[in-house]
């Protein structure tokens, strides 16, 4: 069955991901062959999303394997090395493209030799933050939005810039406008912005932006931005405060949460 997988796979990407999904529960001689033919295969003849896909199984492959070393079904860490080599051929030279899947669920992270769950949140939020500064270095903040188009999880994206002192204010404003302007991977990195700085940076936050921000947005914007905060009660005051639309938007939208008595006092 192998041998025909192998024989057919041909330039589709998703055949060969296929056989990467597999390799773990192949006898040794036929996982031999198998990884074999992935160092002889010319990998700029795959189809057209054939590197993605890959990319994607040989990731998931490694870094479950790399996060139980002691394991005795875990791979041995030079038949890791060897598909690693070939994840790093497969790796676009745009920083955009290389990066994206850190924020899709549960992005695999192939040199972590932990099965410890905080432990791989702490590490994924590093190098998170990595990438972004990376990003932002390179495109500014328009390397945001090209990273959070087509990205599973683009709130994580708005959290982990919201988590960090990587953009300025005047940025953050422009972020925020544009974001909850727009639908999709957009809205989803400025709702998790808003959240995440707001939760860092206090309730006072939510304030100053719309003070500097509010007189420019509309009053689904900012119905957007205060169903995003981390706070309640503070953003229920901004709610009736901004009058207009704003209540029955925020309310309408608002999900039920159960609030202890001394929340609210």
């Amino acid at each position: 069955m192998v041998d025909l997988a192998l024989a057919n796979a041909g330039v589709d990407g998703a055949r060969w991901a296929g056989l990467v999904s597999a390799l773990d529960r192949l006898r040794p001689e036929t996982f031999e062959r198998v990884v074999c033919a992935l160092e002889g295969l010319d990998l700029t003849t795959l189809d057209a999303g054939g590197p993605i896909d890959l990319r994607d199984a040989l990731r998931d492959l490694i870094g479950r394997h790399r996060s139980f070393p002691d394991a005795d079904w875990a791979m041995p860490r030079e038949s890791a090395e060897r598909l690693e080599a070939i994840y790093d051929r497969l790796q676009p030279v745009d920083i955009i493209e290389r990066y994206r899947w850190l924020f899709s669920d549960r992005p695999a992270l192939m040199d972590l030799e932990s099965r410890d769950w905080e432990t791989k949140q702490d590490a994924l939020h590093e190098r998170r933050v990595t990438v972004v500064r990376e990003v932002y270095a390179e495109h500014g903040l328009e390397g945001f939005f090209a990273l959070a188009a087509g990205a599973d999880r683009a709130f994580d994206l708005g959290s982990t810039l919201g988590r960090e002192d990587i953009i300025t204010d005047g940025e953050a404003g422009v972020l925020l406008h544009r974001g909850l302007a727009a639908d999709g991977e957009m809205a989803e990195v400025a709702r998790g912005f808003a959240w995440a700085s707001s939760g860092r940076r206090g309730a006072g936050w939510l304030r100053e932006v719309i003070d500097s921000e509010g007189e420019r947005w509309t009053d689904q914007q900012m119905a957007d931005f205060l169903l995003a905060s981390s706070y309640h009660r503070e953003a229920w005051e901004l709610v009736e405060e901004a009058g207009g639309d704003v209540p029955r938007l925020y309310w309408s939208r608002r999900s039920v949460h159960v609030f202890q008595e001394y929340e609210l006092a």
